[in-house]
């Protein structure tokens, strides 16, 4: 079960609403993309990079870090009661990832405005090896 922060945190409904939809969408089970902390305005997920999730250089294929930051980042967002869809995203891979790591993709949201928020994003390795860095503009409304 996720984290969830007692002092500063979210409340009790919206974290269980949140890790519901992780839960209950296709795309995040069908990487096995599972919440592990949620707090007021960052959110941190972790899976299992699978040798099917590999390009023929041998490592993940670049949308398996781009997804799950994304998925971090649109997370993060959702402790603050919003819902979104992305305008924008970039990311840099400083490192690859290969078959067998366990990564971890941590969201924070920078700043939310009316209908603009953005958000930072990082990728590490099990050894806390940062592998990607991600930037992510949405266009929010309250959920």
């Amino acid at each position: 079960m996720p984290q969830r922060p007692e002092n500063g945190g979210i409340d009790k409904k919206l974290f269980e609403y949140i890790v519901k939809i992780n839960k209950q969408t296709p795309f995040h089970r069908f990487l096995d993309m599972n919440v592990t902390y949620l707090g007021q305005g960052i959110a941190k997920l972790k899976m299992r990079v699978k040798q099917e999730y590999t390009n023929p250089a041998g490592v993940a294929h670049g949308g398996i870090a781009f997804s799950v930051v994304d998925t971090a980042m649109g997370m993060a967002t959702r402790t603050l009661g919003r819902e979104v869809t992305t305008i924008e995203m970039n990311i840099n891979y400083l490192y690859p990832v290969t078959a067998g790591d366990v990564i971890m993709a941590i969201g924070r949201v920078v700043k939310a405005g009316r209908q603009i928020i953005v958000c930072e994003g990082e990728v590490y390795n099990r050894h806390g090896k940062l592998l990607a860095k991600a930037r992510e503009t949405f266009l929010g409304w309250a959920s």
